[in-house]
């Protein structure tokens, strides 16, 4: 397969409380319809860190504590196009302890869940998240994820993937 010029660069934030991860409904672009954490693309010449706290504060209205922002790894999702093409979206992961304000619904985002992390929804997210998600979530494990999820067109199924921690 080709891979498109460039490569997307997003962010992704979860929020941690209590053995919860805090949820909503996507509304928009890939994963629409399914549950996700907060987050976006990077814009030219912002950090990672820069575009998560914008990001949250677009999507629920919460002002982040920069502290409590652990950064958990970096996925590559290679997603396949029509005619052979492949969207690569390099993702930065990251969980939330801490934060001022209730999240709210958006545009982007429907009304904020929680849900036991060890018990996640995982039929209504995106199908390669069980492969990182507990992961991401463990705070307990040390170190990083990195790897690659190479999704069938339209994210229907994962057909490859490489998860490794650094």
């Amino acid at each position: 397969m080709e891979t498109k010029p460039g490569l997307g660069r997003a962010v992704l934030a979860f929020f941690v409380k209590n053995g919860q991860v805090l949820l909503a409904l996507k509304k928009q672009k890939i994963g629409a319809g399914l549950l996700n954490g907060y987050g976006g693309e990077i814009e030219k010449g912002e950090t990672p860190t820069a575009a998560i706290i914008r990001e949250v504060r677009q999507e629920c209205g919460v002002k982040l504590i920069l502290n409590s922002l652990i950064e958990r790894g970096m996925i590559r999702f290679h997603n396949p196009k029509p005619g052979g093409k492949v969207f690569v979206c390099e993702v930065c992961m990251f969980v939330v302890t801490d934060w001022q304000g209730s999240p709210k619904e958006s545009d982007e985002m429907g009304k904020p869940e929680w849900f036991p992390i060890d018990d996640l929804p995982f039929s209504k997210m995106m199908v390669a998240d069980k492969l990182w998600l507990p992961y991401v979530l463990d705070l307990k494990k040390e170190g990083q994820l990195e790897g690659d999820v190479c999704y069938s067109p339209e994210q229907k199924k994962v057909e490859n993937h490489v998860l490794l921690t650094r």
